[in-house]
């Protein structure tokens, strides 16, 4: 058993304009003013219930006191017996009781308690023992006060033994005798020793906290949960509100962690006298092998002075309307930076705006999940709205795609190519520059037109193959979140074909991944907040090596729940099955860069502009409107929709990535990364990077599929060979000059 000593207990703080008592005496481990393991909290409380328990196992009754000591007395109770019944005294106002017990706790900011006066009377001719338990002792009159009332209402009281457990010993030795003498008996953690802190205190100057500014949130329904904890104001019978904490904690775990990264460090908040539930489910939490770190700690009514001077307790805190009352000024303190915070309340009111107020007042606000267990057992997520005049325009339809991306219009000065990939093969990222937009030639926009009257059945049937492979995976209760930019008229055009077919309205977001950055973390989380982790289905283009696939299924290792498989119009490497065709046909979008999506430039990420609670940005083509095509490419793409195509299983062969190798080893390659097969990544190349040269399947040297790329390459002066490899089932392949050799 640990033996706990003042050093360990006790730290001193001031209160704000508190006329009656200058001090307050700060546990730091109580997880009231202080966040701390919630393991180290209930077994700090635990040491003090053993002792009650000991001494007096006959007790059926445990009354503890609000706010600070509601979790204490808990603890008290449940370490006495699973059948003993918990009440503790409120200072709130608690639907269906009207018939209260009052008395005074005169030194305190809110003076008046009460007590359940019904509930308490089925229980007092049931014990023989009755154990008030409080966080400290100083003179002992909030305890008389009780004394004196349950006395005068309950006359058997006099015959029942009275015990008063409590953390902190501060009687004077005579009013400690005085209690004795009226036959109570004290059962204590830490004697104080005899000093004066109204006077320690004196010589401390401290500033109020002042009020939280909110920041606009989206509350979020996350889930119902299926289970709820009685009310602790009129009594529990302890082992059973222990059970039920314990499974709350079980459910509640596994709907966070699903959206969350596992080894997260974690911040349970309890709401003023709502103490106990947020510590019996922090403490199964830090359990877990889930979180690497979990603390707790709870608002208050206390006003604490704040001061910055060493070994102060209270470093800093913020004022927040109370959960309860919106009248009432509640506080929090000392709060640090977490990965999550979950916050326990029972009020049954909206806690929208003091939300709002909590999630301000922590240093990394933006970055942090946060989420809020009600009084229903609701659990809410909650978000930074989204600040539209920051999000990126475009020319989709509005109710085809939401594109989460900031917009960086004229914050980026876009490079040509030539300096582009210098960087690029020096280190730097590509998605820290932007390149000069391809503004498309008479002749390359005949081939891009004729690319579409020849090419868009192709297209639309392998779009609506691969949409019926969704809808038989996902069935109707998924979102579709594409890959910007290429991906996203191919989410459009399969949002279109589920509507059209099966008169589903899928959700349909944008989001940005970039090759050796990652995906946008602040993405997810927003579509988190509102969808299922599993009803997420990622969507592309086309798949070139795989790069990008492995990315994606990198990425979302952390988030639990969400499926890395990526779906797909054309699967020319053989990776997946989740494709329309394992054949590299020409889809027209990816003859153009910004004008067939949106005018949107590729996405961008970048520490200077891209701050941690932005999502990843990209600049828009104002200036290119009239050459724009975005719409008049999905249209012509759903005016050939075959509804009647049938959901055949593709054959995969031989792994693209293989190919690949052989080109490498015959053209002297030394990094495939400079090798983009396929007609999508090939056109790529020449639009956005310094070929080298044009590699042709021989079977299709005289394809129709093909002549965009060789208008380019006629453009850019690129040499086109048939290549000495066998590409597979790739048309063409794109080969980056490798700067090195020039």
């Amino acid at each position: 058993m640990v033996k706990y000593t003042e050093q360990d207990l006790l730290c001193v703080g001031k209160r704000f304009n508190n006329k009656k008592r200058k001090y307050l005496l700060i546990n730091p481990l109580q997880a009231k003013h202080m966040a701390v393991s919630p393991i180290q909290s209930l077994e700090m409380m635990n040491q003090l219930g053993k002792k009650v328990a000991s001494r007096y196992p006959d007790t059926r009754l445990v009354i503890g006191f609000a706010e600070t000591a509601t979790a204490i007395g808990s603890v008290v109770a449940s370490s006495i017996s699973d059948d003993c019944f918990y009440i503790h005294s409120t200072r709130e106002n608690v639907s269906g009781i009207s018939d209260w017990l009052f008395f005074e706790e005169e030194h305190s900011h809110a003076t008046q308690q009460r007590l359940a006066k019904k509930e308490l009377a089925q229980w007092l001719g049931k014990t023989s023992t009755i154990v008030l338990v409080d966080d400290e002792l100083s003179t002992g009159k909030t305890m008389l006060n009780l004394l004196k009332r349950m006395k005068e209402s309950y006359p058997s009281v006099r015959n029942k033994k009275i015990v008063i457990a409590f953390i902190f010993n501060h009687l004077q030795e005579n009013v400690e005798k005085e209690l004795l003498n009226l036959g109570i008996k004290l059962e204590y953690l830490v004697k104080i020793s005899d000093r004066n802190f109204s006077d320690e205190v004196d010589n401390i100057s401290v500033k109020e906290a002042t009020w939280a500014k909110p920041i606009s949130l989206e509350q979020n329904l996350y889930a119902n949960l299926p289970i709820s904890l009685p009310n602790s104001r009129t009594g529990v019978f302890i082992g059973k509100y222990n059970l039920l904490c314990l499974n709350l904690a079980k459910q509640l775990l596994k709907k966070i962690m699903i959206s969350i990264p596992q080894h997260s460090s974690l911040l349970v908040v309890g709401t003023e006298e709502y103490m106990y539930a947020a510590l019996k489910v922090g403490e199964y939490f830090e359990k877990s092998d889930f979180f690497k770190c979990v603390r707790c700690q709870a608002t208050t009514r206390s006003p604490i002075g704040l001061c910055k001077r060493n070994k102060y307790p209270i470093q800093s805190g913020c004022k927040l309307h109370s959960f309860y009352d919106s009248k009432r000024a509640t506080y929090i303190y000392n709060l640090y930076s977490y990965d999550c915070v979950i916050v326990f309340t029972d009020t049954v009111q909206s806690c929208k705006k003091t939300m709002e107020e909590l999630v301000s007042a922590f240093p990394n606000s933006s970055s942090c999940h946060f989420y809020l267990v009600d009084g229903q057992f609701r659990l809410w997520c909650y978000l930074p709205k989204l600040n539209e005049t920051k999000m990126i325009k475009s020319t989709f339809k509005k109710n085809d795609v939401k594109l989460l991306l900031k917009d960086i219009t004229n914050l980026v000065q876009p490079l040509p190519e030539t300096i582009r990939e210098r960087y690029i093969q020096n280190g730097v990222n590509y998605s820290e520059m932007l390149p000069l937009e391809y503004k498309p030639t008479v002749k390359y926009m005949e081939t891009y037109y004729h690319a579409l009257r020849e090419y868009a059945q192709s297209t639309a049937d392998a779009v609506a193959i691969l949409a019926e492979k969704i809808y038989e995976l996902k069935g109707d209760d998924f979102v579709i979140v594409s890959l910007a930019r290429a991906g996203t008229p191919i989410g459009v055009l399969l949002k279109r074909y589920l509507f059209n077919k099966y008169d589903i309205n899928v959700e349909h977001y944008s989001i940005s991944i970039i090759r050796g950055k990652g995906i946008d973390d602040n993405a997810i989380r927003y579509i988190l907040s509102k969808y299922a982790p599993e009803s997420i289905q990622f969507i592309d283009g086309w798949i070139g090596k795989g790069a990008i696939l492995r990315q994606l299924t990198e990425a979302v290792k952390k988030y639990n729940g969400i499926s890395g498989k990526l779906a797909v119009v054309s699967d020319p490497a053989n990776i997946t099955d989740l494709c329309g065709t394992h054949e590299d046909i020409l889809i027209p979008s990816s003859c153009l860069n910004s004008t067939v999506t949106g005018l949107i430039s590729r996405t961008f990420c970048r520490a200077d502009i891209i701050g941690e609670s932005d999502f990843h940005g990209a600049a828009f083509y104002k200036q290119l409107v009239k050459e724009d095509m975005t719409n008049k490419f999905i249209d012509a793409i759903v005016d050939k929709f075959n509804y009647h195509l049938k959901n055949n299983k593709l054959p995969l062969g031989e792994n693209g990535i293989s190919v690949v190798k052989q080109i490498a080893n015959q053209y002297n390659v030394p990094d495939i990364n400079f090798i983009k097969p396929g007609i999508g990544e090939t056109t790529r190349v020449l639009l956005r990077r310094l070929p080298w040269k044009i590699l042709i399947h021989f079977k299709y040297k005289n394809s129709d599929e093909l002549c965009h790329i060789k208008q380019l390459a006629i453009e850019k002066g690129i040499p086109i060979e048939i290549s000495k490899v066998d590409l597979g089932n790739y048309k063409a392949c794109g080969i980056i000059r490798n700067l090195s050799d020039t």
